[in-house]
């Protein structure tokens, strides 16, 4: 059998290379410059949280503002910056930032509906609820959200959207069906609050920082708190003063203050 000639090989031209190149970065660049928006988002938000354990407030606020102007998707700077604008009373911008937070949402979970979406959205909902419950304004829109959330939910069974109804509630004028919904969210946290404080403690072996796991602490001591604080006040409503001072002095059992800016 004769041998077969050795043919030559077809050489992609240099035309064809560069096209193929050109495909290649149009298809991969909006990805990975998505991914390197979304580092820097990421680093900038940690940086802020960084300061905040700092107690320098502002500075927080100008990182977690400049994490969301590389990422605007990013929920975590997004719920850092809108408690962080309550946390130092800022009504109207609170609102605003929680309004913007539940429209980006309602569109995720419309567009893209699965748990991770629908949990975004009912913690949006509740967040436009209850600042709206704390500038006492759209009182009525509010209630309408936080009923939204609760049936996404599920069940009446989480005792901050049941804090934020009673609440809504209370601002209402409806104080018999505030106490209903603040005894469930107090009944219902106490439970939680005694594990949350467990597990926050069994945590202190992974976290170096020391200043995380207080953070912590204090942020479960402080929603506990809030619980009372809030029952107190339909309490004072109904008139049942020697039940509210109750509430009152566990808050203050648990290190705050309401006057202090306790919310």
């Amino acid at each position: 059998m004769a041998a077969s000639p050795n043919l030559p090989q077809r050489q992609a031209s240099p035309i064809w290379q560069m096209i193929l190149i050109i495909l290649a970065i149009v298809i991969l660049l909006p990805g990975l410059i998505q991914t390197f928006r979304g580092e820097v988002s990421g680093w900038l938000h940690a940086r802020g949280f960084e300061a905040e354990l700092n107690e320098y407030l502002e500075v927080a606020e100008s990182f977690y503002r400049r994490s969301l102007g590389w990422d605007a998707q990013n929920a975590y700077a997004d719920l850092s910056l809108t408690n962080l604008l309550g946390r130092t009373g800022r009504a109207e911008e609170t609102l605003s930032a929680a309004e913007a937070e539940l429209a980006f949402a309602r569109a995720q979970y419309e567009s893209h509906p699965n748990g991770a979406t629908r949990a975004a959205l009912i913690s949006a909902l509740n967040h436009s609820a209850y600042f709206c419950g704390l500038a006492n304004t759209d009182l009525e829109r509010a209630l309408a959200q936080i009923n939204e959330a609760i049936d996404l939910f599920g069940q009446p069974t989480d005792p901050y959207l049941l804090d934020t109804r009673g609440y809504v509630l209370w601002r209402l004028g409806r104080q018999a069906e505030a106490l209903h919904e603040m005894n469930l969210a107090v009944d219902t946290n106490k439970h939680r609050y005694r594990a949350d404080h467990r597990i926050a403690k069994q945590r202190r072996t992974f976290i170096v920082d020391e200043r995380v796991t207080a953070r912590q602490l204090k942020g479960i001591d402080e929603r506990m708190a809030t619980l009372y604080y809030h029952r107190a006040l339909v309490n004072q409503a109904l008139g049942k003063d020697e039940l509210a001072q109750r509430d009152m002095d566990r808050v203050k059992n648990l290190g705050f203050d309401p006057a202090e800016g306790l919310y």
